[in-house]
C-alpha cells in the first residue's frame, strides 16, 4: 500500500492497542496489525478505511436530513429549535462537528502519513533506550479512554433525559427527538475520537522523555569519577554496578567506566553522546506533529472557543430570566465538558513540557559532577542541544499549545461574552 508498513515493539505496541482499536472502530484509524516475533506490523486496512468512509458519510448525511427536516417544521412545531436563536446555535453547533469529522475523513491517508512518519522516530528511540514499565502506561490509556467515554455518556443520557422531559411537558412525540439527533451523538463521538487520538500520541512523546530523564537519573548516581573509583575498589564493584545500569547481564570484563543501555557497553561519554541522539529523534517526532493540519487541533480548539461563549451566554440568560433548572444545569455541564474538551488537548502538551525542563535539570546535576574531560565536553554538548532546542507544540504554527492557551481562551470568552450580553440588553 502507498503508506508501507510501520513496525513497533511489542513494549510500544502495547501502548498504542487501545486507542487503536477504539479509533479503528470510530472510522478514524483505518489500519491492520499482525504480530511477528517481538514486533508488531500496523498496516493500511482497504477495508476499514471503507468502513471509516461509509461510518462517516452515512451519520453525516442522516444528521443533515434530520437537521432539515426539523428546520421546516417552523418554530412552534419544531423539536430542539423553538426560536430564531436556538435555530442559530444549534446550527452552527451541528455544522462545526459535521466539518471536523469530514475534515478527518477526507485527510485521512495523510494523517495516518505522518502518523507513520511520528512513530518511526520513536522507533529510533527504542534502539537507544528501550520502553519500560509498558503495561503501566497501557492501564493509563485504558483508564482514560474509559473515563472519557463514561464523561461523555453521562452528559449525553442529562442532555437527552432534559429534552426529552421538556417534550413531554409540550406535549410533543419524544423519540422524534432520538430519531433526530441521535447521529448527531455519535458524531460527537468520533470527535472526541479524534481528540483521544491526538492525546495519545503527546502520551508516547512524554513517555519518551521520562525514559530518557530516568536513564539520566541513572548516570547521576553512577556518573563521576569518585563513584566509579569506589566501584572498582569494591570486590563486588562490577555487580553493584551493572544492577544500577540495568540491563548489564554480563559484568565479566566490563570496566567500571563503562555502562549499558539496551545491553551493548558503551563508554559513558559515548551514552551521553548517544542520549543527546535519542533526544534528537524526539525533537523531530515533535516536529512532524507541530507540522501536520491533518489532526484538525486548529479547527477543534476553535469549535471549543465557540463553545464557550455560546453555552455561558445561554446559561447566563437563563439564570436571569429564570428559567428551568432542569436547562441551567444542563448548560453547566456543557461548559464543564468543553472545559474537559481543551483540557484533553492542552494538558498532555504542557506535561510533555514540564518533563522536558526536567531533563536540563538532570543534565546540569550531571555537569556537577567530578567527570573526565573527555566525558565533560560530552555533556556540555548534551547541554547545548537541550538549551537550543526548545520542545514545544503548536498548530502548523496558529497558536502555541500549552497552559498559556487557557488565559488566552478566558480571555476570549470574557470579552465576547461581555458584548453579547450588551448586544441582548439593547
Amino acid at each position: 500500500m502507498f503508506l508501507g508498513e510501520l513496525i513497533l515493539s511489542e513494549e510500544l505496541f502495547s501502548v498504542l492497542q487501545p486507542v487503536l482499536v477504539v479509533s479503528r472502530w470510530l472510522g478514524i484509524f483505518p489500519v491492520s496489525y499482525k504480530r511477528f516475533g517481538n514486533f508488531y506490523k500496523l498496516r493500511w486496512s482497504t477495508w476499514y478505511a471503507i468502513y471509516s468512509y461509509i461510518l462517516s458519510l452515512s451519520l453525516t448525511i442522516t444528521t443533515l436530513v434530520n437537521l432539515i427536516i426539523d428546520l421546516e417544521k417552523g418554530e412552534k412545531r419544531s423539536i430542539r429549535m423553538p426560536n430564531r436563536k436556538t435555530r442559530f446555535v444549534t446550527c452552527v453547533d451541528i455544522s462545526i462537528v459535521i466539518f471536523i469529522v469530514m475534515f478527518g475523513i477526507a485527510t485521512l491517508p495523510l494523517k495516518i502519513k505522518k502518523i507513520w512518519k511520528t512513530m518511526n522516530f520513536l522507533n529510533e528511540t527504542d534502539k537507544i533506550l528501550l520502553l519500560k514499565n509498558s503495561d503501566r502506561f497501557r492501564k493509563s490509556s485504558i483508564y482514560f479512554i474509559v473515563l472519557v467515554f463514561a464523561l461523555t455518556l453521562i452528559i449525553f443520557i442529562y442532555d437527552v433525559s432534559s429534552w426529552l422531559v421538556v417534550l413531554r411537558q409540550q406535549s410533543k412525540n419524544p423519540l422524534e427527538y432520538l430519531r433526530a439527533y441521535f447521529c448527531f451523538y455519535c458524531l460527537y463521538i468520533v470527535m472526541l475520537a479524534k481528540e483521544m487520538l491526538y492525546w495519545h500520541i503527546i502520551f508516547f512523546i512524554k513517555i519518551k522523555i521520562s525514559t530518557l530523564n530516568a536513564r539520566l537519573r541513572e548516570l547521576k548516581k553512577v556518573g563521576s569519577y569518585k563513584e566509579r573509583m569506589k566501584f572498582k575498589a569494591d570486590p563486588n564493584g562490577l555487580e553493584r554496578w551493572a544492577y544500577l545500569n540495568k540491563g548489564v547481564h554480563k559484568v565479566n570484563g566490563i570496566s567500571p567506566d563503562s555502562v549499558c543501555t539496551t545491553g551493548i557497553s558503551l563508554s559513558l561519554d559515548q551514552e551521553i553522546t548517544t542520549l543527546a541522539r535519542y533526544q534528537d529523534h524526539i525533537f523531530q517526532a515533535v516536529e512532524v506533529i507541530n507540522d501536520t493540519t491533518e489532526y484538525g487541533i486548529h479547527f477543534i480548539m476553535l469549535s471549543c472557543l465557540l463553545h464557550l461563549i455560546i453555552t455561558p451566554y445561554f446559561l447566563i440568560i437563563e439564570i436571569f430570566a429564570k428559567g428551568k433548572l432542569i436547562f441551567i444545569i444542563l448548560q453547566t455541564i456543557w461548559v464543564l465538558g468543553h472545559l474537559g474538551r481543551v483540557l484533553i488537548i492542552v494538558e498532555p502538551c504542557q506535561l510533555c513540557i514540564n518533563e522536558h525542563r526536567k531533563t536540563a535539570n538532570l543534565i546540569c546535576d550531571l555537569m556537577t559532577n567530578d567527570l573526565k574531560e573527555h566525558i565533560e565536553k560530552a555533556v556540555i554538548l548534551f547541554s547545548l542541544q537541550q538549551s537550543y532546542c526548545k520542545l514545544k507544540f503548536t498548530s502548523c504554527g496558529f497558536f502555541t499549545i500549552n497552559r498559556s492557551l487557557l488565559t488566552s481562551i478566558a480571555g476570549a470568552v470574557t470579552t465576547y461574552l461581555v458584548i453579547l450580553i450588551q448586544f441582548n440588553n439593547t
